[in-house]
């Protein structure tokens, strides 16, 4: 966390690869502003919990779930107790999966595993090749059954 109490990424550099990695602590109330981005990102937390809001929908994302948002959609991402996030992104012409709506994702052990792996600076990149071919072959999207709650609209209300 920078002295503002505002949260760090640390980017990985861009490589030959198809996947970049941001890691940072979140505190807690922590929103990033409404924004999107050109690559596809999974949003996950190792620790903590993570939403995510796009419209008027929201993912509640403990360290078991994550969620693909295709490039290009806006999104707000928080959390209202902290927590360790991880940002994915995924180049679109290199990446052999994509789903073209926001959609949950299962975190198994070994893909949290291999997520922590790619976060790491000194993976080579034929180990990170590797690495993320596994990736892709573990994107397990999950069945979301909506609750069809809306947010509520008085401030007071939506900090809590």
């Amino acid at each position: 966390m920078s002295q503002n109490g505002h949260a760090v990424v640390h980017p990985n550099p861009p490589g030959a690869t198809a996947m970049v990695f941001g890691a940072g602590v979140l505190p807690a109330g922590h929103w990033f502003d409404v924004h999107e981005h050109p690559q596809h990102q999974i949003a996950w937390a190792s620790r903590g919990v993570l939403a995510v809001e796009v419209g008027d929908n929201r993912w509640v994302l403990p360290p078991t779930r994550a969620l693909w948002i295709p490039a290009g959609v806006v999104h707000r991402t928080g959390t209202s107790d902290g927590a360790a996030m991880r940002g994915i992104f995924l180049d679109p012409v290199r990446c052999p999966v994509t789903f073209d709506a926001p959609t949950m994702l299962r975190v198994s052990r070994l893909l949290h595993e291999l997520f922590d792996l790619l976060t790491t600076h000194d993976t080579a990149q034929p180990r990170r090749e590797r690495a993320e071919a596994v990736v892709f072959d573990l994107l397990e999207p999950v069945e979301v059954i909506p609750i069809g709650a809306h947010p509520p609209t008085d401030p007071r209300a939506r900090q809590v």
